[in-house]
């Protein structure tokens, strides 16, 4: 009779396993739980209202970590190439690059530094328990031309239900501050009128 106790605790576990793959394969599925999305708080608002229209172009700065090895290298290093792809999207500047090339007089400098990062609890997921991963970058809008801070904001990336999670946090990152700049852009407020 105790023989068979001992094959139960192998049944649930598996029984759990094949649950948690099985949740995983829905939730990928599913558009609203995959994929990275991004949201912003302002910190500093843009100074003065509208000032973006006079910025042609766009130097993203490489972002460093608050606290060395807060984030792995690559989630940092892929920051600042992946706010760059998101604002070309906008199409709101002739010029976006993260190399800093452009002249200092209508050049708009985008300075940031990851101050949190949490990469989920990969357990989770694997049980079919939703977790996420979650990045936050401090950013900073420069005039190059002054030096002079124009507006400040957290971004924050989140990830859910994906195994590389680490490898996309910082394009939800990037979906944060292109928001943030179309909701405080002229040309961007007029298209959405």
């Amino acid at each position: 009779m105790l023989k068979g106790l001992g094959r139960i605790p192998a049944f649930v576990v598996l029984c759990v396993c094949l649950n948690g793959c099985v949740m995983w394969c829905a939730q990928s599925w599913d558009s609203g739980t995959n994929g990275p999305a991004g949201r912003f708080k302002e910190l500093q608002a843009i100074v003065p209202e509208g000032v973006l229209g006079k910025y042609k172009n766009v130097e993203v700065l490489p972002f460093v970590a608050q606290i060395p090895h807060l984030a792995p290298s690559p989630v940092v290093t892929s920051a600042a190439p992946e706010i760059a792809a998101a604002l070309e999207e906008t199409k709101l500047f002739l010029v976006v690059t993260t190399v800093q090339n452009q002249p200092s007089q209508g050049t708009l400098v985008i300075q940031g530094e990851i101050v949190y990062y949490d990469p989920g609890e990969v357990n989770e997921r694997v049980l079919g328990i939703s977790g996420e991963c979650e990045l936050i970058g401090r950013i900073s809008l420069i005039d190059k031309e002054s030096g002079k801070i124009i507006g400040r904001a957290d971004a924050r990336g989140i990830v859910k239900t994906t195994f590389n999670e680490a490898e996309i946090v910082s394009q939800g990152l990037a979906k944060g501050v292109k928001k943030w700049v179309e909701e405080n852009h002229p040309l961007a407020k007029e298209k959405n009128k």
